[in-house]
């Protein structure tokens, strides 16, 4: 592991960003739309399991899985962070260069 690491516990964790790289329908670019959403509103923020600018699905084979993974993902969350008793505790490790990327994006 990098010495350079920030490490994160799961209840800190207040706003996701979601970056669609879907491709815009009208001229075939990249969408690069940008969306930051508070943890508490991510269930519901994405209702057709895409980007609501190109409509990019989130899922390759909806079979896979199901077809709104941010709204799993937000249920994931919040059981870790709000059902689970004070036994358990999720971090994320975060490489230096990984968060020195975020910033200039």
């Amino acid at each position: 592991m990098s010495k350079n690491m920030l490490r994160i516990s799961a209840k800190e964790l207040k706003t996701i960003r979601v970056k669609c790289k879907g491709t815009l329908p009208h001229n075939r670019q990249t969408c690069d739309m940008i969306y930051e959403v508070s943890l508490d509103r991510l269930a519901n923020a994405f209702p057709k399991g895409g980007c609501p600018q190109c409509n990019t699905s989130y899922m390759n084979n909806v079979a896979a899985g199901p077809q709104d993974v941010l709204s799993e993902f937000a249920r994931c969350l919040e059981i870790l962070t709000v059902h689970m008793n004070s036994t358990l505790e999720i971090e994320f490790d975060l490489p230096a260069q990984a968060l020195e990327k975020s910033t200039h994006s």
